[in-house]
């Protein structure tokens, strides 16, 4: 199973990794709903070393982008531990890493002189693997 991620995710060879890929349901402005996904965003935990890659938009922590500023949420501990309201799992798989490229796609145009890293993450599924709690 290939897996396109955005963003650098360098998961070794042979490594165990558990995918999830959430979606989140809130309400609209004038009462209607919202539903949110984003498929090229999942969180990915390698079991072999505890290391989880996640988005902010999971834990709700919504950028404030200030010109030549880092942004409010750029430091570890302004993400909360648990997941934002209304997030829910959508998907979830267990697999062996067997390749892993990351890709330093370069901007054009108005995004000129940016790398914008993106990964893709080759597993071999676990058949009837349990993911841990979460």
């Amino acid at each position: 199973m290939k897996i396109p991620l955005l963003g650098c995710l360098p998961i070794p060879v042979g490594h165990r990794v558990v995918v999830r890929w959430y979606h989140k349901k809130s309400k609209g402005l004038f009462g209607g709903a919202k539903d949110e996904t984003h498929p090229s965003q999942p969180s990915v935990e390698d079991l072999d070393t505890g290391v989880l890659y996640a988005f902010e938009w999971i834990y709700g922590a919504g950028a404030t982008h200030v010109e030549d500023t880092v942004n409010e949420y750029a430091l570890p501990s302004a993400f909360p531990d648990r997941l934002d309201e209304g997030i829910e799992e959508q998907r979830v798989v267990v697999g062996r890493v067997t390749a892993c490229r990351v890709i330093a796609c370069i901007g054009h145009g108005h995004n000129q002189g940016t790398v914008d890293p993106q990964t893709e993450l080759t597993i071999v599924l676990e058949e009837n693997a349990q993911p841990p709690y979460r």
